[in-house]
């Protein structure tokens, strides 16, 4: 039995389809559920899908994901903090406490979506290191653990950074 799923992911309409192994025919579950990346959560629980591969894969595509858009993040930040360091020393020049307060409200709200992304990246990490014990308890997929672990790694390299960033900002207020 093989179907497709239709996802949207960033706005845009993505279709995976489904892996191709027989399921009970009263089991509505299908094959491969794929949830919303924009809730910060990678995968649902193993127990939604029918075959435990779709289960590493899924996770290994979105923990992919999620590093991709850190990567992102982390090199658009580092021309944002460029360009706020120029803005903060040219308000300090003028002395206008309106353009101050502007610019530290701006800041808080960078950082307060930075610490929320930490915490979508946070659960990310906790989904993978989960499917990397179920992994281990089945003793089989080692190829995926791999992959799972070097995510990991990565994820954690790239929330660092994050953090790093976030700090920087935050360090320009007024």
């Amino acid at each position: 039995m093989k179907k497709e799923f239709a996802v949207i992911l960033f706005g845009g309409l993505v279709f995976m389809p489904s892996c191709s192994t027989e399921k009970d025919s009263n089991d509505r579950r299908p094959c491969c559920m794929l949830p919303s990346y924009s809730k910060g959560s990678l995968v649902r629980k193993r127990g939604d899908y029918v075959c435990p591969e779709s289960y590493f894969q899924e996770n290994i595509r979105q923990s992919s994901n999620r590093i991709k858009a850190l990567t992102s993040t982390n090199t658009a930040l580092t021309v944002k903090i460029q360009r706020l360091e120029l803005r903060k020393s040219s308000i300090a020049k003028v002395q206008n406490q309106a353009e101050k307060k502007a610019f530290n409200d701006s800041i808080i709200k960078i950082t307060k979506e930075l610490s929320n992304r930490e915490k979508l990246v946070g659960i990310d990490i906790a989904d993978c290191l989960a499917a990397i014990g179920l992994a281990q308890k089945e003793n089989k997929f080692r190829r995926e653990i791999r992959t799972l672990e070097k995510n990991v790694r990565t994820m954690r390299e790239q929330l660092e950074k994050l953090n790093a960033n976030k700090q920087a900002i935050a360090g320009l207020t007024f």
